[in-house]
This record gives C-alpha cells, sequence and structure tokens, in this order.
C-alpha cells in the first residue's frame, strides 16, 4: 500500500492531504486490532485533514509495548511537526481508550465513543476479555491522569446506553467536574450497542461528521466561554452534573473557565437526536 509506512518501528498508514493544516489520528478498536479502522472510508473525504492510521495488534488497549512505541512515534512523526491544535485523535472502545490517552498525553483534541476510561471497570463487565485487559500494567488509568491534561483536551465523547458504557460515563463525569478549565461537548444517545456508534448518529457520511465535530471543537477552545452559554451557578453545579450523568439522551457543549462553568445545547455537530432539555431546569433555575 502507499500509504503504508514504518517508523520509529510502528506500521501504520499516512494520507498526505494537499493543503491540509491539520491531522486526524485513527485508532483501530479490538475488532480491527489487526487492521486499520475507517481507513477504505475516510481519505479522500476529509480535505482540511492529513489521516494518519494506528492499530493494536496485541489488544492490550494501548498499553505497555504498544504505548512506548506508539509515543516515540508521535513525538518524533507529529509533535514535531504540528501544533497540539491541529492534531485530533478519533474511535471508539479500545480506538477511543487510546485517542483519549494519546490526546491527554500530547494535549490534543479527542472525539470518541463509547471509550473504556477505565480498565478495571471494562474487565466486570466483559469477561471474554477479563485476563487480557487485567494483563496490563503501565498507561492503563485514564482517570488518574493528572487535571492539567484533562484541562487542555477539547473533548468529544458519545455515549449509548449500554451499562458498560454508562458506567465508564458515570466515571468520567467524576473526574471532569474536577476540572477549572475544561472545553467538552457531551452527547448521549438512546442506542443500546456498544460497537459502531458514530456511524449510527453521524446523519450521513461519518467524515463529514468528524469535520462538524472537529471544527466546533476548535471554536469552542477559546480563552473565554461563549457569550451566550448559560453560566451555571455555584449552588447548582452538583444538580447539574447530575442531570447530565442521569440523562439518557442528550447533547450538551460544556465550558468550564477558571472553575466557572458555562453551557448550552449541541447543535453544530449535526448528530441526531436531543438537545440539552433534560439538564435546563436544574441549570437555570
Amino acid at each position: 500500500l502507499p500509504a503504508l509506512r514504518r517508523e520509529a518501528g510502528v506500521e501504520h498508514l499516512w494520507f498526505e492531504t494537499p493543503g491540509a493544516q491539520r491531522l486526524l489520528i485513527v485508532f483501530s478498536c479490538v475488532a480491527s486490532h489487526h487492521s486499520f479502522a475507517e481507513a477504505t472510508t475516510l481519505p479522500g473525504r476529509m480535505p482540511g485533514h492529513h489521516l494518519m492510521f494506528v492499530r493494536c495488534p496485541e489488544r492490550n488497549w494501548y498499553c505497555d509495548g504498544r504505548y512506548d512505541a506508539l509515543h516515540a512515534l508521535f513525538r518524533t512523526s507529529v509533535a514535531s511537526r504540528f501544533a497540539p491544535d491541529a492534531v485530533t485523535c478519533w474511535y471508539g472502545s479500545m480506538g477511543g481508550h487510546g485517542a483519549l490517552k494519546f490526546a491527554l498525553e500530547f494535549g490534543w483534541r479527542a472525539m470518541v465513543f463509547n471509550p473504556q476510561v477505565d480498565l478495571d471497570l471494562w474487565a466486570a463487565f466483559r469477561p471474554d476479555d477479563r485476563a487480557r485487559l487485567l494483563a496490563t500494567r503501565r498507561e492503563r488509568d485514564l482517570l488518574s491522569r493528572p487535571l492539567e491534561q484533562w484541562a487542555r483536551m477539547p473533548l468529544y465523547y458519545a455515549c449509548g446506553t449500554d451499562a458498560a458504557d454508562r458506567a465508564a460515563f458515570s466515571r468520567l463525569v467524576a473526574r471532569l467536574r474536577e476540572c477549572r478549565h475544561l472545553t467538552a461537548v457531551i452527547e448521549k444517545f438512546a442506542d443500546p450497542h456498544h460497537a459502531g456508534l458514530m456511524h449510527r448518529i453521524a446523519c450521513g457520511p461519518v467524515a463529514a461528521a468528524l469535520g462538524r465535530i472537529d471544527d466546533r471543537l476548535t471554536q469552542l477552545d477559546q480563552p473565554e466561554a461563549d457569550p451566550r452559554a448559560a453560566v451555571v451557578e455555584p449552588a447548582r453545579l452538583d444538580a447539574f452534573w447530575h442531570a447530565l450523568d442521569a440523562a439518557r439522551a442528550l447533547k450538551v457543549e460544556i465550558q468550564v473557565r477558571d472553575g466557572r462553568l458555562a453551557w448550552q445545547p449541541s447543535g453544530a455537530t449535526g448528530t441526531i437526536g436531543t438537545t440539552g432539555a433534560s439538564v435546563r431546569s436544574v441549570a437555570r433555575s
């Protein structure tokens, strides 16, 4: 394949897009661990992005040796060429775990759906993967990473209603509510299936949806919150985060600046579903 490269000991795909200023890195999930997820669907359909595809043949959630190898690759081939705000990591499940992990590490944007944020939690829900999950040793705990890393990573997070995905989202909420700086688009869908969520919510080609989400995260990641957003009073913050966690379906944008939280319904992504009506009463009362 012309796009197949080997750098820092890691095979990956790279599609150079003339005139592009940004890079999208796609992380394979368990089902595509031996190949490159979405490598036949995205090239040529994202004119503003160069494309990089990585995989995890060990099926170890990008931990241990796979983490070390990719970290070296990203450091030499990505971080040396692109500013942090020009790079976005994308995918779901194990790929979402990897996308979050390296976005946190390098300060890149993350667009993820139904990722595993806690490998011990996922092991409790997925007995077939338990031995492999529990065998990982290093770089496995996303939620213990410093708040400073969460603060500098613009985040799009899509979550369905699978029990394990809802439990993972609850763990994420507990971490995000500690951030004094945060840029996030949170979208929850009444979708019971773990895999393939992005294709079901995209309202058309996935490449177009990814472009819209990436553009919106860039717009939101400003020093000041959007003046159109509703500010949540400190006394209502607990109720706001509880409503976010409990909602079965909603779409909201959240900006925390110096501990001051502002939110508004998420509509710019163009995904299916309802907006943030379920948190409006607690946020504005």
